[in-house]
């Protein structure tokens, strides 16, 4: 039981501290009180699910599941006051920068844990992501060229969903090869 307490605080405490510094979401006061209360129900939840895995790999998880977590909770609270497409664009482009963020973070974290050759590989990898991530909004840019019908900021709209797409799936392996190194 004192292992539980010591890892919720601990999750509540580091979470915190990201919020602020790695959110570029406008949110106010309540909101951030209300989604800090969501991260901590959320947290003791993954503490249950997770109780039997090994203490490196539960820390690592609960820590990835609470960054995206968060990201999605912030995303759902800005997006009901989206009106029009322009907002929608703007509030997808903005959840799309917050999973670049950790992107960038689960790239270090896992490049902390390599030896020089697989270092070199992630670096090769990761540059070539970078490129078909480019590849990709442009074959976007050149098919939405043909559809002239199209406006602006749906053309807009689509990039961003895009390019979020692009980015979870980075995310996500990233997490996988965390995982096996955990």
């Amino acid at each position: 039981m004192k292992k539980i307490t010591y890892l919720i605080l601990f999750s509540i405490i580091v979470h915190q501290g990201l919020f602020a510094q790695a959110t570029s979401y406008p949110v106010n006061e309540k909101q951030t009180t209300d989604i800090e209360e969501k991260l901590a129900a959320f947290n003791q939840s993954l503490l249950m699910k997770y109780n039997s895995m090994d203490e490196l790999q539960k820390r690592f998880l609960i820590q990835f599941q609470a960054d995206t977590f968060r990201i999605e909770t912030i995303f759902r609270s800005n997006n009901a006051d989206c009106t029009d497409e322009s907002d929608k664009a703007a509030c997808i482009e903005k959840k799309a920068e917050e999973y670049n963020k950790l992107v960038t973070k689960y790239y270090m974290m896992l490049n902390q844990e390599l030896n020089s050759e697989e270092k070199e590989k992630l670096k090769h990898s990761q540059r070539s992501w970078l490129a078909f991530k480019d590849n990709e909004r442009d074959l976007l840019n050149t098919i939405n060229a043909s559809r002239p019908a199209l406006t602006s900021e749906v053309k807009r709209r689509q990039e961003a969903c895009i390019y979020l797409t692009l980015t979870k799936s980075r995310l996500e392996l990233l997490k996988d090869y965390l995982l096996l190194i955990y």
